[in-house]
């Protein structure tokens, strides 16, 4: 839980915009949670809160947050604001755990619902003060007090959690059919959007090449450093599978494998021959 939260809530005021700022604007990575979206500013306009919760299986927390700031799956009254020219502003968290394993998904994320809930009503996120959202006489301040009005349009708790009722290793079955359900379905959407890319799509696409670049190449460098896609055969250290399995259908590959390696040498091009005539002819071509 973020400090001083327990602190706020025994506070005889509601937070303020202040307070939320002075949380932690790190994002801890694999974990769930309930966050604290500062969603919206607007000049000479209320500051507009959210409170949510990220339950993505393999991603959490980090995946839903990145998601609003892509504007990609977000609510309606969101989507709203953002016509109405707000703009997201700040991202805080409440209350965060590592992500949980399949067997115990369900579980966790309905606490993490509930959760959800109580903060909405606590801080009272909803859109609207004169609605109970089936909170009732819960919220522990005056509606009136709160100095930003909320995005939240209805009680988390009201939505349905499936597979409650299922034992841990039926959860883990589940979870196995979900993701590869999942990964045939990202595979079919990215190769339709390739074909035929639209220019948000285009445009999500480079961004997202930018954010992951540096990260790739020391992954990349990484791999080549500890060898972990070799072509023995060729004495060959590529950069990822994909390099590595293009090398194995390249002619070179398939020339050592007809051939296999001889006594003649060609030190900058990491080949060899089995006869002297073949390395003769190699050092002639521009390629060497």
């Amino acid at each position: 839980f973020a400090p001083g939260l327990f602190e706020i809530l025994q506070s005889a005021t509601p937070p303020t915009i202040a307070w939320i700022l002075s949380l932690s604007d790190e994002i801890p990575i694999n974990s769930w949670g309930v966050y604290y979206c500062l969603v919206f500013e607007k000049k000479g306009y209320p500051t507009l809160v959210q409170i949510g919760c990220s339950t993505n299986n393999y991603r959490g927390l980090r995946a839903r947050i990145y998601s609003h700031r892509d504007r990609q799956a977000i609510p309606t009254l969101i989507s709203a604001a953002y016509e109405d020219t707000y703009h997201l502003s700040e991202v805080r968290v409440l209350c965060f755990c590592p992500i949980p394993s399949a067997g115990n998904f369900h579980t966790v994320r309905a606490l993490v619902i509930a959760l959800e809930s109580v903060f909405s009503c606590l801080f009272w996120a909803m859109r609207k003060t004169d609605v109970g959202y089936g909170f009732g006489n819960m919220c522990p301040f005056s509606k009136d007090d709160f100095e930003y009005a909320g995005l939240c349009g209805h009680n988390s708790l009201l939505d349905p959690i499936q597979y409650l009722e299922l034992s841990p290793q039926q959860r883990e079955e589940n979870a196995t059919i979900i993701q590869d359900k999942n990964k045939a379905y990202m595979k079919d959407y990215g190769r339709k959007k390739r074909a035929d890319p639209t220019p948000q799509y285009k445009a999500s696409y480079t961004l997202q090449n930018r954010k992951q670049r540096l990260a790739t190449k020391r992954r990349q460098q990484k791999a080549v450093e500890d060898q972990t896609y070799r072509c023995d055969i060729c004495d060959v250290k590529a950069r990822d599978k994909s390099v590595l399995r293009l090398h194995n259908l390249s002619p070179r590959h398939m020339e050592v494998l007809e051939r296999g390696k001889g006594d003649w040498h060609c030190d900058p091009c990491k080949r060899s021959f089995t006869a002297k005539s073949y390395f003769t002819s190699h050092t002639k071509f521009k390629g060497h």
